[in-house]
């Protein structure tokens, strides 16, 4: 037999024909299939291939094998009608969804390390940039929702990799303060970069324009930032112990900070470099991308276990700063000479 032909398969009410052949599998389907069908689907053929989201099929309800019940935190407001655009999907995949709706700064962290966590696999987290980082404080695999005005990605999107259940390994950094602990990802600004989010809420009005808006005006300014940049150089081999290999994952353990002295005010290791005087711009890094137009360490892995530190060391002119600034989206800034991109631990 040289092929194998089957129709029993549907997609959006239509028949699907999945053909075996010598040269691989052909699946026929119509095009642009709508949105509750699309996440109906059963996943074959790789479709968790995040690079290849779309290639799946509509096959019995009976047959579906995942299962699993998210935790979804929303914040009042614009957060909950973004939800109800995709509440459907999750109905749609067989997914029981509890919501909690959080009420003031700092209780998405209450509520997400209260629940019981053997109750849900997921906590999806609708909201910006605060609620998500107060949402990740908690032992649950986390996806994002977002409906921040500097990140540009698709709501539908972010909704359906949910759905998909594919966890990707992410670093987490530690914050250490004089009293507080807690875990960051993406990025740690400080100098410009932190002044101009900080200072771009006087311009909310202008959606994501209001990061233009500010910067401008902080390079107008002018202004350099003092300090101390402490860093431990990443090892010969570039071999970073992995999480899972040091704590029982089941277990939710914190992370062991084998690296970091006891306090903030305990003395640097001998081993550690440090960088003294003024800054125009420090901007750590534990992805490639702060924004779909921010393409800010382009060296940089989700899981690769290192923070990419860009930094411009004492002060540039208003001409290098625009210079820098308009070839981020590309990662072009990487080759100028102001520029230097640090890779530590």
């Amino acid at each position: 037999m040289n092929s194998l032909v089957t129709d029993i398969f549907t997609l959006a009410g239509r028949s699907v024909v999945l053909s075996a052949v010598a040269d691989g599998l052909k699946i026929d389907v119509p095009s642009k299939p709508v949105n509750n069908a699309l996440l109906k689907w059963e996943d074959v053929l790789g479709a968790t291939n995040k690079d290849k989201p779309a290639g799946v099929l509509l096959h019995a309800l009976y047959d579906a094998t995942m299962m699993f019940k998210p935790l979804t935190i929303e914040r009042l407001g614009k957060g909950v009608k973004l939800f109800q655009k995709v509440e459907a999907f999750f109905a749609h995949s067989s997914i029981n969804v509890t919501k909690l709706l959080t009420e003031r700064s700092g209780h998405a962290t209450e509520l997400a390390t209260s629940i019981d966590h053997t109750l849900y696999d997921a906590l999806v987290v609708v909201g910006g940039d605060g609620v998500i980082y107060e949402g990740q404080q908690c032992k649950l695999a986390l996806r994002s929702l977002t409906e921040a005005s500097g990140e540009k990605y698709s709501f539908e999107t972010c909704a359906y990799l949910a759905i998909k259940g594919q966890p990707q390994a992410l670093d987490l950094a530690t914050a250490r303060g004089k009293s507080t602990e807690s875990f960051i990802f993406l990025s740690l600004s400080w100098a410009f970069m932190a002044e101009t989010d900080l200072e771009s809420e006087k311009f909310r009005f202008a959606g994501s324009q209001r990061f233009t808006i500010s910067a401008l005006s902080k390079i107008m300014s002018g202004k350099t930032w003092s300090g101390s940049f402490s860093y431990l150089e990443p090892p010969a081999d570039e071999v970073v112990p992995k999480y899972w290999d040091d704590v029982d994952a089941k277990a939710g353990a914190a992370p062991k900070l084998t690296l970091l002295p006891p306090s903030v005010e305990d003395p640097k290791p001998e081993t550690w470099k440090t960088i003294e005087g003024d800054f125009s711009l420090f901007w750590a890094m534990n992805t490639a991308w702060a924004a779909t137009d921010g393409l800010v360490a382009p060296s940089a892995e989700l899981d690769d276990g290192f923070m990419h530190v860009v930094i411009m060391p004492g002060r540039v002119s208003k001409a290098e700063y625009m210079s820098v600034l308009l070839s981020i989206d590309s990662g072009g800034h990487v080759e100028k000479p102001s520029v230097q991109v640090i890779k530590t631990r």
